[in-house]
């Protein structure tokens, strides 16, 4: 799996892979050990209390990790030119047409 992953993923560079290799497989690693962090309980629920609840160190190291891994697919889709925000978010939408209509309203009046 984790070789079909890197040759996804250096399909997409083009040409020139040498820029991007050391990151590919920095990529697939942290995909590799996210998948099998996510096989760990990240919380522990009091027995009897449930609403209190501890962060295991299995919950932190993900977090950790998806920060990086984020951080990784932010500059590999940047170095190869991919556009990562290809859909436009309803939040986005709603300040987009807010925006808009503020700006309509300053003209008018």
């Amino acid at each position: 799996m984790k070789n079909r992953r890197k040759e996804k993923l250096l399909s997409l560079c083009g040409d020139d892979k040498t820029q991007v290799l050391q990151l590919v497989d920095e990529l697939v690693f942290l995909e590799t050990q996210l998948e099998e962090i996510k096989k760990l309980p990240f919380y522990k629920v009091h027995p009897q209390i449930r609403e209190k609840q501890k962060l295991l160190p299995a919950g932190k190291i993900y977090k950790e990790l998806l920060q990086q891994y984020n951080a990784c697919l932010k500059l590999f889709a940047s170095i190869t030119g991919i556009e990562m925000d290809d859909e436009e978010t309803p939040l986005r939408k709603w300040v987009k047409e807010y925006a808009n209509q503020k700006q309509k309203n300053m003209d008018a009046g």
